[in-house]
């Protein structure tokens, strides 16, 4: 078959991106389990949509007596790796001469071991490998391993052909491999505000792995556009020691360079490229990619992949990602590549992975999914190709092709929140798809509050809901806005009330008016009023040290906030406005934004603390946002009344 790739490397815990080890193998007294989430060879998948005509695992090991091959629980392959082998020929000898065949010693020899994987036979369920330690190597764990999942194809010799003839200066200029339907290059484009401690530390892993043998293929094949929406990164010093070291990297690899042919600082630039941009969120910076990605034409891109500045990711991602995009079948040439969320706090937990919006909320049937169990990982939800509609790929990591970014098609000035839903329904035709491996780890979004966020979510909402399911809207707004500023009051979110409204009035200007307002400046506002009605500091929180001491977090407290049941309460507390009326007590309650909004029932005072920031905020109840919060949901429900008399427009 010729030429190979790199699909998937086995993988290990890294103290710098994730140290579960159950999430790479898993034990069991002299063996290792390679059956962990992240080495899994997901079959359907791989299947469906690529073009893979061989499959072999490739392994270099040491210290270990013997390899088996799994599929699900059936062994596909079994070897021995602590002797050599011994052909016919050279037993005969033995024998007649009277002696013992020498097989030698080779566990403490570091050998390498290629396995043709009957990929054909094998279509659903995953693929995995167990590897017995020599009880030498057991103690220290001084065993060595490292290897990974290698495809072949037909599509690979035509790459070699025409990466032989750019060679020869007759291809093209950059981007893409001449005459190779397959060759992939990939934009990675990462939008930030003064997050430099986020970008560097994600450089730095970047340019580790781009020098790691098996990755060298696809790192030479990325563009990473930084959109600096602060305007800061160029004048760090430590972040510009980190382009300085990539720069050094570029120049002395041969590969890298023959790709280019200016030598040295022009292919850094091509690399790792930081586009001041002005403060327009999350969705100005991500549409400022986009741009760049569509101009740049002689990159050559093919994909763009949107990912947050404040995740952690293992670079293998972009090696996955790579090898299966080179794989593609034609008709799956477009799908768009999404990835998981996992929590920081928890790494092992999978807070998202296939989530769909319907009915103005999204929906996430498999929330807080444990990755260290197998059973979990090999579950039909986990290996299925099929998924709703409208399911989308969150923008803390999702690779489209080229062919979905258009002038036509770039996100509305939404600053934050809701693009990426809109983005991906748009483009639901091209389907989706969800690979082990290519994600990466957040802080939980339930460990502060919303703030500024809360208009967004308002108005932005809205909106997706009357792009998509506009008579879902019509019959639903009303209440739906009533609910929601209700929850806000008797919390004493009263900045939230204010964002709730406008949100809703600023949706019902129209969308000439969102155009052409100014995100930054509206941005700025609405940071202004936050500090000044619910003033967040980490003083104010020293007020409730002496009596309150946060719970420790665990993932049951995380499963009950994202159960609805918290918002259930006695029919008395939602007639009497949670007892707003009631005489309060004296105590000042606690309430976090994992807390029910009924907590605050005859409460006359509260700290909003945030468990994520450590930061705390009194509010006091308050019968002037009280009575004014009535008056506003009167006139929400008019404005609302005649947007729908006037046919409902935007």
């Amino acid at each position: 078959m010729g030429a190979s790739m790199n699909l998937q490397s086995i993988l290990f815990p890294n103290s710098e991106i994730c140290d579960v080890e159950e999430l790479y193998f898993h034990r069991d007294g002299d063996t290792l389990l390679f059956d962990g989430f992240f080495n899994l060879f997901y079959l359907e998948k791989h299947h469906k949509y690529c073009d893979i005509a061989k499959l072999e695992l490739v392994l270099e090991v040491k210290g270990f007596r013997k390899l088996v091959v799994m599929h699900d629980s059936s062994e596909l392959h079994t070897e021995i790796l602590e002797s050599r082998p011994v052909s016919g020929r050279e037993r005969i000898r033995a024998f007649k001469e009277g002696r013992e065949v020498d097989s030698g010693d080779r566990a403490s020899e570091l050998r390498k071991v290629r396995v043709d994987i009957p990929y054909k036979m094998c279509k659903k369920g995953v693929i995995w490998f167990k590897l017995q330690i020599d009880p030498r190597f057991i103690e220290d764990d001084s065993w060595i391993l490292r290897g990974s999942y290698d495809g072949s194809g037909s599509f690979l010799q035509k790459k070699d052909n025409a990466e032989n003839i750019d060679s020869k200066g007759e291809g093209t200029d950059g981007g893409g491999i001449s005459g190779d339907e397959n060759g992939i290059t990939i934009g990675v484009n990462i939008c930030t505000y003064r997050r430099e401690a986020y970008v560097i530390r994600n450089m730095r892993s970047l340019l580790r792995a781009a020098g790691s043998e098996g990755a060298e293929e696809a790192f030479r094949h990325l563009h990473v556009f930084i959109i600096d929406n602060g305007q800061t990164l160029s004048d760090n010093e430590e972040f510009q020691a980190v382009l300085d070291s990539a720069k050094r990297i570029m120049e002395t690899d041969p590969d890298t360079n023959a790709d280019s042919d200016c030598q040295g600082e022009h292919r850094t630039d091509r690399f790792i490229e930081v586009i001041p941009n002005a403060n327009t969120g999350g969705t100005g910076g991500f549409s400022r990619g986009m741009v760049e990605a569509m101009r740049r034409k002689e990159l050559g891109l093919t994909h763009l992949l949107l990912m947050d500045d404040d995740a952690v990711f293992d670079p293998e991602l972009f090696v996955r990602l790579y090898g299966f995009l080179s794989f593609l079948k034609k008709e799956y040439r477009d799908i768009t590549v999404a990835g998981a969320l996992m929590r920081e706090d928890f790494p092992y937990i999978q807070h998202a992975a296939g989530e769909w919006y319907g009915q103005m909320k999204l929906h996430n049937e498999y929330m807080m999914a444990d990755l260290r169990d197998y059973a979990t990982c090999t579950s039909d939800w986990m290996t299925t190709c099929e998924y709703p509609d409208t399911t989308y790929g969150a923008w803390w990591c999702c690779c489209y092709h080229m062919s979905a970014i258009t002038e036509d098609k770039l996100p509305l000035p939404l600053f934050v929140h809701h693009d990426d839903i809109q983005f991906g329904l748009i483009n639901s035709d091209k389907g989706i798809v969800f690979l082990n491996g290519i994600n990466v780890w957040h802080q939980g979004f339930e460990l502060v509050f919303s703030g500024v966020k809360q208009y967004y979510n308002m108005r932005n909402n809205i909106i997706s809901s009357y792009l998509f399911e506009k008579d879902y809207l019509k019959s639903h707004l009303k209440a739906w806005t009533i609910r929601r500023y209700i929850g806000m009051l008797i919390s004493y979110r009263y900045a939230d009330c204010d964002f709730i409204y406008r949100g809703l009035t600023d949706f019902l200007r129209g969308k000439e008016w969102l155009l052409n307002s100014n995100p930054e400046a509206i941005h700025k506002e609405l940071m202004a009023h936050y500090l000044e009605v619910c003033p967040f500091s980490k003083a104010a929180a020293k007020e409730i040290s002496a009596y309150y001491v946060p719970d420790k977090m665990t993932i049951e407290m995380l499963r009950e906030y994202y159960d609805h049941s918290r918002y259930e309460t006695s029919i008395f507390k939602k007639i009497s406005f949670n007892g707003w009326f009631l005489p309060g007590d004296k105590k000042m309650e606690v309430i976090t934004p994992l807390d029910s909004p009924w907590k605050t029932y005859r409460h006359k005072r509260v700290m909003l603390y945030e468990p994520g920031s450590g930061k705390g905020c009194v509010m006091s109840r308050s019968n002037a946002e009280f009575f004014k919060g009535l008056w506003r949901i009167v006139r929400m429900s008019f404005a609302i009344d005649m947007w729908k008399i006037k046919g409902a427009k935007w």
